[in-house]
């Protein structure tokens, strides 16, 4: 086991939460801004929030993000249907 500097891992997960941000383009800007100026995730727009729904979780999403709302979209419809 290596000893790190204890701001190695928030500097880490920061890193990741930035990257995966700039992979929704404008609407990880529109959360970025949106988390700023409100409190509560029901207040987020729909675009904000496929942005929150696609940086979440343990690991990158292995498809864009253009190609992930397509499929989350048709998923959606599926369930309704």
């Amino acid at each position: 086991m290596t000893a790190e500097a204890k701001f190695v891992k928030p500097e880490t997960v920061i890193a990741e939460i930035e990257t995966r941000l700039e992979r929704t383009g404008w609407r990880g800007k529109l959360l970025q801004e949106e988390c700023i100026n409100r409190e509560k995730m029901m207040y987020l727009s729909d675009e904000a929030k496929a942005a929150l729904y696609y940086v979440s979780g343990w690991k990158r999403k292995q498809m864009d993000f253009r190609s992930w709302r397509k499929q989350r979209r048709h998923r959606v419809k599926q369930a309704v249907a």
